[in-house]
């Protein structure tokens, strides 16, 4: 069992916007938002890839433990 600790994850937000055009209003068809980035979440990622346990340990808190 492999133990990472990741004190500061990451929020990735993806947006798709089809036919994005400089200087024009662009309208958003779809948002995607993850809490699974950081340098302990992706060893772990990795980690389990390889075939190993893992456990990823980390906080957040303030308005993004609402995601």
């Amino acid at each position: 069992m492999i133990l990472t600790v990741t004190l500061n994850p990451t929020i990735d937000r993806v947006v798709e916007i089809p036919n994005f055009q400089i200087n024009k209003v662009s309208r958003i068809e779809k948002e995607r938002v993850r809490l699974d980035g950081g340098k302990g979440i992706n060893v772990s990622q990795i980690v389990r890839v390889l075939g190993e346990e893992t456990l990823v340990i980390g906080w957040i808190g303030g308005s993004n433990s609402k995601i």
